[in-house]
């Protein structure tokens, strides 16, 4: 019977979670980032008529967006060369099956789609690059591309989670009570 709670225990494995932390933000736990709620952003803060724009220009709103008190926003990562990929070409790593980018983590293996709203069929910018041109992803297929010059919509992240309050420590609640009991011990002896 140990020998069975064991192999359990073993083979649990840690599913990605995705927290709503209100305000637009949502935190994936796995990555440790905060994703926009708003797949397409740049069009609904009127930014941009229809949310796509030029490599260089999505990187430029990321780093200048200011959301949910935070700044210093940036596109996700793609991480190649990435074997799981349909398509391998040197250290370029592309089309479907792909699984170590955030985009591919969050299609793979997070994706809620009734968490998240405005998720274009388009590609979206990656803020990596590769010889002349620069990695996208697509949604509706789950497929790991690259571009040049195309216009592609925008999904900013952030790193950590910056929609969750930053918890007192413990050892203020400690000396608190400590100071409270040694103030009820001195009025008890007055």
């Amino acid at each position: 019977m140990r020998s069975l709670i064991f192999l359990l225990l073993l083979s649990f494995n840690a599913t990605a979670a995705l927290y709503d932390r209100g305000n637009g933000l949502i935190y994936d736990d796995v990555l440790d980032i905060t994703w926009l709620q708003d797949a397409n952003y740049a069009q609904t803060s009127g930014f941009d008529t229809d949310g796509k724009m030029s490599w260089a220009d999505a990187n430029t709103w990321a780093a200048n967006l200011s959301f949910g008190g935070a700044v210093n926003w940036r596109l996700p990562i793609i991480n190649t060369p990435d074997p799981a990929c349909s398509i391998q070409n040197g250290d370029i790593s592309y089309g479907t099956g792909c699984e170590t980018s955030e985009f591919a983590s969050l299609y793979n293996i997070t994706i809620a789609s009734s968490i998240f709203s405005n998720i274009q069929t388009g590609y979206y910018w990656s803020e990596t690059a590769a010889e002349s041109a620069f990695f996208t992803y697509r949604f509706i297929i789950g497929h790991q591309g690259y571009a040049g010059t195309a216009e592609n919509f925008i999904w900013a992240v952030h790193n950590g989670d910056i929609g969750n309050p930053v918890p007192v420590p413990a050892g203020i609640y400690l000396f608190l009570s400590g100071l409270l009991s040694l103030g009820v011990a001195r009025l008890r002896n007055n």
